[in-house]
């Protein structure tokens, strides 16, 4: 049976950041005149409130992911939550560090015994920069002081993209490796004699696993 697909949005002080946020996180759901529309999804929005406990109904299950969305960039010791996906200015949007995620996700009711996947849709999260550590490092540290020992933490390797792999409108890009119609998919830009060319691979393979305990 395919797992309902779990978005968590930060909180942000000015709610259109969180709500443009969660517009980009609908986009998992692809086009609704497409064949593949993607699972069940649910996002959730954050909130600074206590008691209110949104990630309560997320099930304990190992094979549970819980999605958070933002912006970001290698070696980027922050999440970028708002409109602006430009890098490196991010001119609109919120910043929150991993320790503020941390603290957001338990706010919000994660159990400390979540043993599910936290994956982290956030661009070249999985990816070091600038001799800095690779966001999901930092998330997967600030989860584990946080007494959250059983979870694991993925981040991505590369550019990622909210829109699902569509194979009849998607035949502009040239592929890394076959991708299945509607999977969830990044973008890498390699240098040829022609000069540089995008391409579009498979999330899956662009995933890196941070384990707690």
């Amino acid at each position: 049976m395919t797992k309902k697909m779990y978005v968590f949005i930060p909180e942000t002080k000015q709610q259109f950041h969180q709500v443009t946020m969660a517009k980009i996180a609908n986009q998992f759901d692809s086009n609704p005149s497409d064949p593949f529309i993607c699972k069940d999804i649910e996002i959730i929005q954050g909130t600074h409130k206590p008691g209110k406990n949104k990630l309560s109904k997320l099930p304990n299950e190992s094979e549970q992911s819980l999605y958070i969305v933002g912006h970001g960039a290698p070696g980027m010791n922050r999440i970028r939550i708002g409109e602006s996906a430009e890098i490196p200015h991010f001119e609109t949007g919120e910043n929150m560090t991993a320790e503020q995620l941390v603290q957001s996700l338990k706010l919000n009711g994660l159990a400390n015994d979540f043993c599910g996947k936290i994956k982290l849709w956030i661009c070249s999260s999985g990816a070091e920069g600038n001799g800095n550590p690779a966001l999901a490092t930092l998330v997967y540290l600030a989860l584990k002081k946080e007494g959250f020992l059983k979870c694991r933490v993925y981040g991505y390797s590369y550019t990622l993209r909210a829109n699902r792999y569509n194979e009849h409108t998607d035949t502009k890009f040239a592929v890394v490796a076959p991708i299945k119609n509607g999977s969830k998919v990044g973008t890498i830009k390699t240098t040829t004699p022609e000069g540089i060319v995008e391409k579009l691979i498979r999330a899956r393979d662009a995933r890196l696993e941070f384990t707690s305990g």
